[in-house]
């Protein structure tokens, strides 16, 4: 049922992209494809009722007031497009809308005033023919992508119509504004924004037979603004309590970075128990090895030193990488089985092109010195949104056997002045962070949403009460 019904999204974009759900007063002993059944002792003679699945049509000759509310024009588009499909037996011809507190209470109200008369009925077609038969559009918009405000966006989309050719069509479906498309009737084509945010492009195929063939590609407009720097700084155990630092390299081109494990040269900065022979290993998303490193100037040290960015000790440990868009893990241990405080670095070599966009940290937190501590650098001209989440609970289903079970979370500038608090992340931001669809997966898990001016942050993760346990600290950079 819930396909074919009218939804506040579809109508807010101003056309309903399918048949709707249609109920009448009464319907014949007989039902037609797509119903599977059908509710009535009329007799099937009766051909003035409809069947269970009649398909009726509003008439292409209706004109639609153009003061009519968005609602009824996106339900009446439809109505002309795809038609209405007889479901159920009740109120005299009315279509069924999905209950939404955002319909505004006059939202449909001219729609009872248009008459049966301006409908026609559709012939009817089998499972195997018409819109049903071999040799269907397909349509494949690509995958999605991240991009720098500012830059002409390739969009490669790809069209196949076995039986004939499509109208192809690209159009944006949702985001901060609308997007200039250079070509809409091409796959291939390209497309300009003028404001950050998420935009949602769909590619359609329609070849006047089947239905119509629809696919779709995010592509995340980032402000010029990016994270050259992100860092943890956290107690490095044996087996599970290693530290395990994930990032994304995202765009369309590869990435180079610079990824440390410092140790040693902590301890001139006050941290006591640092870890005193760290190793680094570099894993893509498969889990496979790609690079190892334990001292730093065993395998790739001009390449290192030429980046200004070598470890200040030689026990310390780095990798450069030139790495393809994707999802990364290094992971800092401590040689023979080693423990003690260590800290784990991603740097963009070349702050261009493709970027880094997330990172994520599972290590151990205890106290003092033993905390986690997460550092970003924000680079550029603008602000940078990012959510920082702490995540402790919701490690157990994933099989570690000593979460931290309340986490906190604190924000500090450059200064190490306080920015932001949080233990619950339900308590300050609730709809903000659930509106990025990053909301953390139990409610005593924290979390911070905030815009950042270009400059250096600090977070940190601790346990409430000074308890002690396994914990995630993520940063994301949204559009």
């Amino acid at each position: 049922m819930f396909p074919a019904l009218v939804r506040y999204d579809e109508c807010e974009r101003g056309m309903v992209e399918h048949a709707l759900r249609l109920v009448v007063a009464a319907t014949r002993r007989e039902y037609l494809y797509p119903a599977n059944h059908y509710a009535s002792s009329i007799p099937a003679t009766s051909i003035n009722y409809p069947a269970m699945g009649q398909r009726f049509r509003l008439k292409s000759s209706f004109v639609i007031p153009e003061n009519w509310t968005i609602e009824e024009k996106a339900v009446l588009r439809a109505l002309q497009k795809y038609g209405a499909i007889v479901a159920d037996n009740g109120n005299f011809f009315s279509v069924s809308v999905c209950p939404d507190d955002r319909f505004p209470d006059n939202a449909f109200d001219h729609l009872a005033t248009i008459d049966v008369d301006n409908f026609e009925v559709i012939a009817a077609t089998g499972p195997d023919e018409g819109p049903r038969s071999p040799g269907a559009p397909t349509a494949d918009a690509g995958p999605d992508q991240v991009v720098d405000l500012g830059t002409t966006v390739l969009l490669h989309g790809v069209v196949n119509a076995p039986a004939g050719d499509a109208t192809v069509q690209w159009k944006s479906y949702s985001g901060p504004n609308d997007a200039a498309i250079e070509e809409p009737g091409s796959a291939e084509t390209s497309v300009n924004f003028t404001q950050p945010g998420s935009y949602l492009m769909e590619l359609s195929a329609a070849d006047g037979v089947h239905a119509v063939a629809c696919d779709a590609v995010v592509i995340s407009v980032m402000p010029p603004v990016r994270l050259a720097n992100i860092s943890t700084r956290a107690a490095v155990g044996v087996t599970e309590n290693v530290v395990i630092g994930g990032f994304i390299v995202t765009g369309t081109e590869p990435k180079e970075v610079l990824i440390r494990a410092i140790g040693p040269s902590l301890s001139p900065l006050g941290v006591s128990g640092a870890l005193l022979d760290p190793t680094l290993e570099l894993h893509d998303s498969s889990g496979a090895v790609l690079l190892r490193n334990d001292d730093w100037k065993e395998s790739q040290e001009q390449a290192i030193s030429d980046t200004g960015l070598a470890p200040p000790d030689d026990r310390e440990s780095a990798i450069r990488a030139t790495l393809d868009p994707g999802t990364y893990t290094a992971i800092v241990a401590g040689r023979d089985n080693t423990a003690g405080v260590g800290l784990v670095e991603i740097y963009e070599v070349q702050q261009s092109g493709s970027r880094l966009l997330n990172i994520s940290t599972r290590g151990s937190v205890g106290t003092g010195d033993a905390v986690m501590i997460g550092g970003l650098i924000v680079t550029g001209t603008a602000p940078a949104t990012i959510l920082f989440r702490a995540l402790g609970p919701s490690l157990a289903p994933a099989g570690i056997a000593n979460p931290l079970l309340d986490p906190t979370l604190d924000l500090f500038d450059a200064d190490g002045a306080q920015i932001a608090a949080d233990d619950n992340w339900k308590e300050t931001q609730e709809d903000a962070i659930a509106a990025t669809n990053l909301a953390p997966p139990d409610e005593s898990e924290a979390a911070l949403l905030l815009a950042l001016n270009p400059g250096r942050y600090t977070a940190v993760v601790r346990g409430a009460n000074n308890t002690t346990g396994i914990a995630l600290i993520e940063a994301y950079h949204l559009p």
